[in-house]
């Protein structure tokens, strides 16, 4: 029975490891912007916002100090706010790998997002090389323009739906055999 707990205390382990939600910041401790990026920006430790306001085919794009793999997440988002008069302005995102291949483009809008943080889920638009294993870089590419400001914290990625089941199959296990340990001892 001893091991049974220890073998369960391990698969949940592992499961609320795998089962969270990734944030990865676009700030300056962990992202670095390639000088030849088309809008004026400037950086914090936590955050990257853009100074003016942008225009259609502004861009951004810079690498990570470490790649990601993101292969077990189907669900990525950006977390930012906005300010300004537009407030439903498209953009394009791309992940690259480490040999500058678009891994996967996606699309979003800045509509409905205020001054507060929030988290807009990306929508695939077009695969490339599909091969999230190791995500190495991001690009920013505004579609449409407007007078609107952002300020950029984390890339979202959200877990595949069979580790959120490998959570809960793991809560449901330590309930039953705390329930079978407590009519046990009664």
């Amino acid at each position: 029975m001893k091991s049974a707990k220890i073998a369960l205390a391990f698969l949940l382990a592992f499961a609320c490891v795998s089962s969270a939600q990734v944030l990865v910041s676009l700030g300056s401790s962990g992202f670095t912007v390639d000088p030849q990026s088309l809008t004026p920006y400037s950086q914090t430790a936590t955050t990257l916002t853009f100074n003016t306001p942008v225009t259609t085919g502004d861009n951004i794009y810079g690498v990570w100090n470490t790649t990601y793999n993101w292969s077990s997440y189907i669900t990525f988002g950006l977390q930012f706010s906005v300010s300004g008069t537009n407030p439903n302005l498209p953009a394009s995102v791309y992940f690259y790998d480490t040999n500058y291949n678009v891994i996967n483009t996606y699309s979003l809008t800045t509509n409905g997002v205020g001054s507060t943080q929030t988290v807009v889920p990306l929508t695939l638009f077009a695969a490339g090389t599909g091969n999230l294993s190791a995500v190495a870089g991001f690009q920013l590419n505004w579609d449409g323009g407007g007078t609107v400001n952002a300020t950029f914290t984390n890339v979202v990625a959200v877990p595949e739906p069979s580790t959120w089941a490998l959570l809960a199959g793991g809560l449901m296990t330590i309930v039953v055999l705390r329930l079978h340990h407590t009519r046990g001892t009664a």
